[in-house]
């Protein structure tokens, strides 16, 4: 779709060496939401734009003040950390200082409390892990510092209840430590402490085992480890700040597509997100550049660089500049983690797909750029060999793409993550764990997809629209081979298995066929968002003959299905006479759902941390329950989301269970229908 001399041009003078000096400077700042850290980082990204020659950024201030709600997000007030110290006091033996927030302000945990100015002495008690009453009753622990490892009852318990004053929190007992000096990000929990003021440190394993070993000592003479806590931080009403800036569309400049990056986050969060700031900076620089030179036309929409607070700063942005000013947004791409050395940090680029709700082409122009920048033989040259990993992946949500795909904005949008990251939110997370040739690769990739939809037209819409006929009848095919793999097992494990119930495997298999064929027809008609309105018409009457592929493929998947059931079903000894589609008999959770049709009572994404904040001490329990089995918060932060996407008022919650089934997300109805019962109790949602 771009001239190869212009996507040579593209891959010479994009540096991911130079995005590597931004990613210095700007991990230098402790960059929380509306702080003085932030600030600071936002006037490095100012200067840099304005000295690649944009001199008029658009500067939005959003109100962080505790009280200010957007659907179901709160803006929370600014806090800023000043200077914190933690100071082992006795025995003598182990005085000294082993945190100081100049050195290392990612160990206190975001939203602490402050001390008086002299500090607060206290004991030290080791509660363990923090999981039962027990806990923290055998030793009376009012007035103490905790040692713990993270969990709930840290918090609803050992502060709220027993009256600890504060938390030494090491890493999580699961967590996998391949350094042990690592000290991860922790945001205070301040909705379970019931009005209680506390504070945190973080703790490296080593600082934890060691503090562990000396509580111990001491216990074992009848002393106590003493620590002094100072703590310089404050609560307050501010704002925070939006930045973006554009090259303006030569023919379409009321059409707009986006580069968003989240510029928020604890120092010195390299890859996390100092490396999607420094990309679409260095994005719009080469691009300023190119047109300058003559290497490459001006676009013919307008491309916007976009940097904030993530989610917070994003669902305001869309909300207030996309929504209320009614702008026209083809797409949107979020580049959040995309630095990052994957031989180091043992990650892949991932890009995460437009939700179910929202089929798009776009989707299958990134995977032909990344598969396209992944085999470019000029990003290496210089460089070692570098892996570079990449892989498309269902919607999941949970950055600022988030609020673009919602149905309040329906703009399809992409997110960029290297995932996992044994770095992520922790002090690990620097510089030297960032790669040139990955920054390079993935920078080239997002270059193509943007100018693709900048440019395209009518002739190039028909072409997105093959591709994507193409990759989804490939997609259809491969969803066809794992349910009728899944319904090969089902037939093969079933002890009692009769004929209703292979009447009720059938039935699922191709409804959800359908769901998957239904979704590619719309992915087909998406392109139209780049055809002239002059040309829609004829645009949609040319995508016949690709649809009745679909159709066609469909019912011989179909087909093919039938027989194999037939045949599983006869080798396990069922006697069907004819195959036929059993609805599943109703039990209780059946019928309670189907009698339940949920409607958020909010306008915008469904907040997962004002969801978490609402729960009551009820609540908590039934969360205990479900997190004891490692599952709440996977699954309920998979399948709320999508499920809200989908509440329309007329859908009842046995259909959407069923639309989260065919979207291959298992979440076991039960739990759906309670989660949107304390939704409903919290008045997040009605219910007809």
């Amino acid at each position: 779709m771009i001239p190869k001399d212009q996507w040579e041009a593209w891959a010479l003078h994009l540096s991911g060496d130079r995005v590597r000096e931004d990613i210095i400077d700007l991990s230098r700042h402790h960059r929380l939401p509306g702080s003085q850290g932030y600030k600071d980082a936002l006037e490095v990204v100012r200067k840099r734009f304005a000295q690649a020659g944009f001199d008029s950024p658009e500067i939005s201030e959003y109100p962080a003040d505790g009280e200010s709600k957007t659907g179901m997000w709160v803006a929370d007030d600014v806090w800023e950390l000043r200077c914190a110290t933690l100071e082992i006091i006795a025995p003598d033996t182990a005085r000294g200082i082993i945190i100081d927030a100049k050195v290392n302000p990612i160990a206190v945990a975001t939203r602490s409390h402050p001390t008086p100015s002299e500090g607060i002495e206290a004991d030290v008690i080791d509660v363990g892990d923090g999981k039962t009453v027990w806990d923290f009753t055998v030793q009376d622990i009012k007035g103490a510092i905790i040692l713990a490892r993270p969990g709930i009852r840290v918090w609803r318990l050992g502060v709220a209840q027993y009256g600890a004053v504060g938390v030494l929190m090491g890493p999580s007992p699961s967590a996998k430590i391949d350094d042990p000096d690592l000290v991860d990000y922790y945001h205070l929990p301040n909705h379970l402490l019931k009005g209680k003021t506390t504070f945190a440190f973080r703790l490296s394993e080593r600082q934890y085992r060691t503090l562990k070993d000396l509580i111990a000592r001491e216990k074992a003479n009848n002393r106590k480890a003493r620590m002094r806590v100072k703590i310089d931080a404050g609560f307050r009403k501010g704002s925070i700040t939006a930045f973006s800036t554009v090259i303006r569309g030569r023919k379409l400049p009321d059409e707009e597509i986006i580069l968003v990056a989240h510029l928020c986050h604890p120092k010195p969060s390299a890859n996390d997100n100092a490396s999607g700031v420094a990309m679409v900076l260095e994005l719009a620089r080469t691009w300023k550049s190119l047109i300058t030179r003559g290497m490459t036309p001006p676009p013919d929409r307008t491309i916007r660089f976009l940097l904030l607070p993530e989610w917070r700063g994003s669902i305001l942005w869309v909300q207030r500049e996309v929504i209320k000013k009614n702008r026209k947004v083809i797409a949107a791409i979020s580049l959040d983690m995309v630095g990052s050395d994957q031989a180091k940090a043992g990650g892949t680029l991932t890009f995460d797909e437009t939700p179910l709700s929202l089929p798009s082409f776009v989707n299958d122009r990134m995977e032909i750029a990344l598969e396209r920048a992944s085999v470019e033989p000029i990003c290496q040259v210089g460089q070692p060999p570098t892996p570079f990993r990449w892989k498309r992946v269902a919607y999941q949500g949970g950055s600022d793409h988030m609020p673009f795909v919602h149905p309040w904005a329906n703009i399809p949008a992409l997110c960029l993550t290297e995932w996992p990251d044994r770095y992520y939110h922790s002090s690990g997370d620097t510089v030297d764990k960032t790669n040139s040739v990955v920054i390079h690769r993935t920078a080239l990739a997002v270059a193509q997809v943007a100018m693709e939809l900048a440019n395209a037209g009518t002739l190039v819409a028909e072409s997105f629209r093959l591709s994507t006929a193409i990759a989804g009848q490939k997609r259809l095919l491969d969803y066809a081979d794992r349910r009728l793999e899944s319904a090969i097992k089902d037939i093969r494990g079933l002890k009692d298995l009769h004929r209703r119930k292979v009447g009720e495997i059938w039935r699922d298999i191709t409804l959800a066929l359908v769901f998957r064929r239904d979704l590619e027809k719309r992915a087909l008609q998406s392109p139209i968002s780049v055809v002239p309105q002059r040309d829609r018409n004829a645009f949609e009457q040319h995508g016949d003959d690709l649809v009745w592929e679909l159709d066609n493929l469909t019912q011989r998947l179909i087909r093919h299905m039938r027989l194999v059931i037939e045949q599983e079903a006869k080798a396990a000894g069922v006697d069907l006479h004819h195959l036929r589609a059993w609805t599943p008999r109703p039990d209780q959770w059946t019928e309670k759902a189907k009698s339940m049709i949920p409607k958020p009572a909010f306008e915008g994404p469904f907040s997962y941390k004002q969801f978490w904040e609402s729960l009551d001490d009820d609540d908590w329990e039934w969360y205990r329950d479900y997190d004891d089995k490692g599952k709440m918060q996977r699954e309920i932060l998979a399948a709320i989301g999508q499920a809200c996407d989908w509440m329309d008022g007329k859908r009842n919650l046995l259909e959407l269970h069923q639309l989260l089934e065919y979207a291959e997300c298992e979440v076991p109805l039960k739990l759906i229908v309670e989660t949107v019962q304390i939704l409903k109790k919290h008045g997040w949602i009605t219910l007809k």
